[in-house]
């Protein structure tokens, strides 16, 4: 199943929480274009993360900090998995 986010917006900055509830849920490979800070909290669970050609796993607490334009894409391994995006403008 590809995941649906939920938006929170606080003044300049937007939070997306992406819920995975099944092993093997996707948020799909893509991209972000914005020229501000983007970064993404592993807030529960495991995951396989794919990026610029490569391929890890994830757990709680480790955070990612993304260039605009990386292209990345997360693969729960754990199910009621969720990770937190965070966008600066």
């Amino acid at each position: 199943m590809i995941v649906q986010p939920k938006i929170i917006n606080i003044k300049n900055i937007e939070m997306t929480v992406y819920d995975f509830p099944k092993i093997d849920d996707i948020l799909p490979k893509h991209t972000h274009d914005e020229q501000s800070t983007h970064i993404t909290i592993i807030a529960r669970g495991k995951f396989l993360v794919k990026y610029n050609d490569k391929e890890e796993i994830a757990k709680a607490g480790d955070i990612y900090d993304w260039n605009a334009g990386d292209p990345h894409e997360f693969i729960s391994l754990k199910s009621n998995s969720r990770i937190v995006n965070i966008l600066k403008n």
